[in-house]
C-alpha cells in the first residue's frame, strides 16, 4: 500500500513536472515571438517642396511722344451764310418759280416772278399819257403860250414821268433776283399761280457756297477748340481745314444749333455746290507731348483717386501709386511714379 501510495506520488510529480516544463516552452515561445515580429515605423513626414517660382508678364515703361486725336469723325457739309430772298410789293399776283431746290445760280439771276400784266398795261398807258404831255408841251411851246402855261405842262411832264419810273421799278421788282451766286436750298412750295403775294413773305433762300463749311456736332465737339488744323477726307480726296468756331466760342446769343456745333473752313474745296448738305470725315490733333514716360492704358488701376500700377523690382511684385498727364485711348503719360525701362507687370 505504501508502494503504491509513493508510485502515485511519483506519477503525480512527473505530471506536475511536464506541465511546468510545457509552460515554460509556452511562455518562451510567447515572449520569443514577441521578438521576432518587427515593430511597426513610424511613417516619415513628406519631403517640404520650395513653392514654385511665379513669373510675371511684364513690359518696359518707354520714352517717347505720345499723340492724341480724334480719328474719322462724321461731319455734313452747310452753309451759313444764306440768303432770303422775297417780293417786296404785296398786291400782285404769283405767276411761277424759275429755279428748285439744289440749282445752283448766279447774282442776277431771276428766281421767281409775278403775274406783271396789269403792271405792263399801266406802263403803256402811262407811256401815252406822257408822250401827250410832251407834244402839248411843244404845241404851247410853238404857239408862243404864257410861261405859266409852259411851267403848268412842265410840270405835268416831270410828274408823269415819275410815275411812268415807278411803274418801271415795280415791273423789276416783280422778278425776284438772286443777290448773290450759291446755291437754291429752299422753296415755297405752298405758294401757287395766281396766289397773291405778300410782301417780305420769304420764297427762295440762296447758300453763298464760298462760306460752305463743315458742321460737326458729335459727342467729341467739347474736345475741340478754334484755330485745331484738321485733315478732311471727302469723295477719296484730302483737304486742309482749320475749326474756326466751337461751343466754346459761339456767342451767348447764337443759336441752339451753333452753341453745339463747331465749323471747319475747309481749303480748296472742288464742286462746293455738290457738296453742300454731303457729308465728310476729319481727322483732328488734340495734344502732343514728347518725351515723356509712356505705359498703357490698360495697365492702370483707379480706385479712390488714385492711379496705380504693377511693377516688378527686384523680382518681387510691388504696386506703385503714378500721376497721369495726357491719355489716349490705348496709353497714357506717367507724370511721376514710374521711370523708363522700370517693368510693369501686364495684369
Amino acid at each position: 500500500m505504501g508502494s503504491k501510495n509513493n508510485l502515485l506520488s511519483i506519477l503525480t510529480f512527473a505530471k506536475v513536472k511536464v506541465l511546468l516544463s510545457l509552460l515554460l516552452v509556452s511562455t518562451i515561445m510567447i515572449f520569443s515571438s514577441c521578438e521576432v515580429i518587427p515593430k511597426e515605423e513610424e511613417p516619415l513626414p513628406p519631403p517640404i517642396k520650395e513653392p514654385p517660382k511665379v513669373e510675371y508678364k511684364t513690359v518696359p515703361a518707354k520714352r517717347g511722344t505720345l499723340i492724341k486725336s480724334h480719328n474719322n469723325l462724321t461731319a455734313k457739309f452747310v452753309c451759313p451764310v444764306l440768303t432770303d430772298v422775297a417780293f417786296e410789293d404785296s398786291g400782285l399776283k404769283f405767276k411761277e418759280f424759275y429755279v428748285k431746290e439744289g440749282d445752283t445760280v448766279n447774282a442776277g439771276d431771276v428766281l421767281a416772278v409775278a403775274d406783271t400784266s396789269s403792271i405792263e398795261n399801266q406802263i403803256s398807258q402811262q407811256e401815252i399819257t406822257l408822250r401827250k404831255l410832251e407834244l402839248t408841251y411843244l404845241q404851247q411851246k410853238a404857239n408862243n403860250a404864257d410861261e405859266f402855261s409852259l411851267m403848268k405842262t412842265s410840270i405835268d411832264i416831270e410828274s408823269a414821268t415819275a410815275k411812268l419810273e415807278e411803274l418801271k421799278a415795280a415791273l423789276q421788282r416783280a422778278s425776284l433776283i438772286s443777290p448773290i451766286s450759291g446755291q437754291v436750298t429752299y422753296v415755297d412750295s405752298s405758294i401757287k399761280e395766281g396766289d397773291s403775294i405778300t410782301a417780305k413773305k420769304v420764297l427762295v433762300r440762296v447758300a453763298d457756297l464760298s462760306q460752305l463749311m463743315l458742321e460737326y456736332s458729335g459727342d467729341k465737339v467739347n474736345d475741340l477748340r478754334a484755330g485745331m488744323e484738321v485733315d478732311v477726307t471727302y469723295n477719296h480726296k484730302q483737304y486742309k481745314g482749320e475749326i474756326i468756331l466751337t461751343p466754346r466760342e459761339a456767342p451767348q446769343d447764337a443759336d441752339s444749333n451753333t452753341k453745339k456745333s463747331a465749323l471747319i473752313k475747309v481749303e480748296g474745296l472742288s464742286e462746293p455746290a455738290k457738296a453742300l448738305n454731303d457729308s465728310a470725315s476729319f481727322s483732328v490733333i488734340l495734344d502732343v507731348r514728347e518725351n515723356v514716360i509712356i505705359t498703357y492704358r490698360n495697365y492702370i488701376s483707379r480706385s479712390g483717386g488714385k492711379n496705380t500700377v504693377q511693377v516688378l523690382q527686384d523680382g518681387v511684385k510691388v504696386q506703385r501709386t503714378v500721376e497721369i498727364g495726357l491719355e489716349t485711348t490705348s496709353e497714357v503719360e506717367i507724370i511721376s511714379g514710374l521711370e523708363e525701362g522700370e517693368l510693369v507687370i501686364v495684369p
